[in-house]
């Protein structure tokens, strides 16, 4: 129930991000950052799919499908720090930053933004069950 609400937040926050920081080509810089930015994704949601596929989904592929998440973890939390930063560049030159730039740190981030949303209900679980 939570992933399809966030997957419909993302998209209008896309679209909110295009109305308010314009379009333009990117630069160099940014197109490298655009072409890494599915990376998150791809470590959190398929690679460990096809771990599991080719090894089974016993516990003998467990320690490889935790490495794999961690690292993707890791690499969104990166690249939305690395994101910002080239998003805060082009606020400073006037140049348009909404789209494709921002929807790619939306993108990057995902992964480590669906995570805090979890933690944060799993905590607040117990709580809310009182």
């Amino acid at each position: 129930m939570v992933l399809p609400a966030l997957v419909v937040v993302f998209v209008a926050l896309a679209f909110v991000l295009r109305a308010r920081g314009g379009r333009r080509t990117p630069d160099r810089l940014e197109r490298m950052y655009l072409a890494v930015a599915p990376l998150p994704l791809l470590l959190v949601l398929v690679v460990p799919v096809l771990i599991g596929f080719t090894q089974g989904f016993d516990g003998h592929s467990r320690p490889w499908i935790n490495r794999v998440n961690g690292v993707g973890i890791g690499s969104s939390v990166g690249l939305l720090l690395a994101g910002g930063v080239l998003i805060v560049r082009a606020i400073r030159g006037d140049r348009a930053w909404g789209w494709p730039l921002a929807g790619g740190v939306l993108v990057a981030a995902a992964p480590a933004v669906i995570v805090v949303i979890t933690y944060a209900l799993l905590a607040l679980a117990p709580m809310l069950m009182r």
